[in-house]
C-alpha cells in the first residue's frame, strides 16, 4: 500500500506551509528528497488548505509523476480563499499534472482586468483530473477571462458542484479538443459582454457529458457547443441554447451565495437525480453545501434548493465580485 504524505497549507501560520505556492515550490525538496515521482516512490500526497487570511500568491503544480492509485488531492476546508489576481495571460491556479483532485478551492478577485484565468487544467497526457465544489468569482468587468478552463486537448476530466461567476467564459474547454469532459451540477454566470458564453466547448471530438448545469449570460448564447456531441440532461439556460430542449428558456435568481431562491421553480426539479436510471451515476449525492441529493430529480446547478429554515450554507462567499 502506498505511503501517505499529508501536508497542510495554513495561511495564518502553523502548517507545513503558509501558501499553496510555497507548498508547490518546496514540497519535493522538503518531503520527497527532491523526487517528484509518486509512482516510483509508491506514495500518495494530500494537501489540506485552511486559514482566515487570504492566500495572495498564484501557483502552478507541475512535473509530478502520478497514476490512479498514487495521486494528489488538494482540499480546502471552507475558510481557505485565494485572492491573487493573475497577470495577463496567467492563471490563479494551474494544474499541469495527471490524477489530481481539487476540492473546494476558492479564488475571488476584486480588481478589473482581462485575459486572466481562475483555475486552469493544462495537462499533457490522457489521464483524469477532478474538480469538486470549487468557486471562482471575477468582477463583471473582466473581459475575455476564464473561470474554470480545460485548456488541454487530450486529457479527460470532470468538474462537479462548481461555481464560476463574472468572467467572460466561466466554464470553458479548448477549441477542437479530443478530451473526454464531464461537467455536472455547476453554476455559471457570464458577465454579459458581447459574444461571451457561460458554458463553452467548441467543436470537441471527445466524449462530453453535460448534466444539471446552470448557464446564463446576456451577451451571447448561454451555451456554445459548436459541433460538440453531448450526453446531456437537466441543463438550464435563460435562452434556447441549452443542450436538449427541456432546460431552454428557464428563469432563476441566485442569492448572494449563488444558491437558488424560493421563486426558482423552473430549476428546482429540472436536474436528473442520483437514482435516475440513465444519468444518475454522474450526479454527486450531495451539493456544494453537503445537502443530500436523492431520488430521480434534483436542482440544476451546484446547490439544492432548500426551503426557508433548512440547511445552513456550508460555504459562504467571503469576497464579492462587484
Amino acid at each position: 500500500m502506498a505511503t501517505l504524505v499529508a501536508l497542510t497549507v495554513i495561511t495564518d501560520g502553523g502548517g507545513s506551509y503558509s501558501s499553496l505556492a510555497s507548498c508547490f515550490a518546496n514540497m519535493s525538496t522538503d518531503h520527497f528528497s527532491g523526487s517528484k515521482d509518486l509512482v516510483g516512490d509508491d506514495k500518495n500526497l494530500t494537501i489540506d488548505c485552511s486559514g482566515s487570511a487570504a492566500d495572495t500568491s498564484t501557483s502552478t503544480l507541475s512535473g509530478w509523476t502520478t497514476d490512479a492509485t498514487r495521486d494528489i488531492v488538494i482540499t480546502g476546508d471552507g475558510t481557505y480563499q485565494n485572492t491573487a489576481l493573475p497577470g495577463f495571460g496567467v492563471s490563479n491556479l494551474q494544474l499541469a499534472d495527471d490524477f489530481v483532485t481539487l476540492d473546494n478551492y476558492r479564488c475571488s478577485f476584486t480588481t478589473t482586468g482581462s485575459s486572466r484565468t481562475g483555475i486552469n487544467l493544462n495537462v499533457a497526457s490522457s489521464n483524469d483530473f477532478t474538480l469538486l465544489n470549487c468557486e471562482v468569482l471575477f468582477p463583471s468587468t473582466h473581459d475575455n477571462s476564464f473561470g474554470i478552463s480545460f485548456t488541454t486537448t487530450t486529457t479527460g476530466g470532470s468538474a462537479k458542484n462548481c461555481v464560476s461567476i463574472g468572467c467572460g467564459y466561466p466554464l470553458f474547454a479548448a477549441t477542437a479538443s479530443s478530451a473526454d469532459i464531464t461537467w455536472v451540477n455547476n453554476t455559471t454566470e457570464s458577465n454579459g459582454l458581447s459574444n461571451r458564453n457561460a458554458v463553452r466547448i467548441p467543436n470537441s471530438t471527445g466524449t462530453v457529458v453535460l448534466i444539471n448545469n446552470l448557464g446564463d449570460t446576456s451577451g451571447g448564447d448561454d451555451y456554445s457547443l459548436g459541433s460538440t456531441s453531448t450526453t446531456d440532461s437537466g441543463n438550464a439556460s435563460s435562452d434556447t441554447s441549452a443542450p436538449g430542449t427541456a432546460g431552454d428558456s428557464k428563469s432563476w435568481t441566485l442569492d448572494s451565495n449563488y444558491e437558488p431562491v424560493a421563486g426558482d421553480t423552473d430549476i428546482h426539479t429540472l436536474g436528473a437525480g442520483p437514482s435516475d436510471a440513465t444519468y444518475g451515476s454522474y450526479v454527486p449525492t450531495t451539493d456544494r453545501n453537503g445537502v443530500a441529493r436523492s431520488g430521480s430529480t434534483c436542482t440544476s446547478g451546484a446547490y439544492e434548493y432548500v426551503a426557508a429554515g433548512g440547511a445552513t450554507p456550508k460555504f459562504l462567499t467571503l469576497l464579492g465580485v462587484g
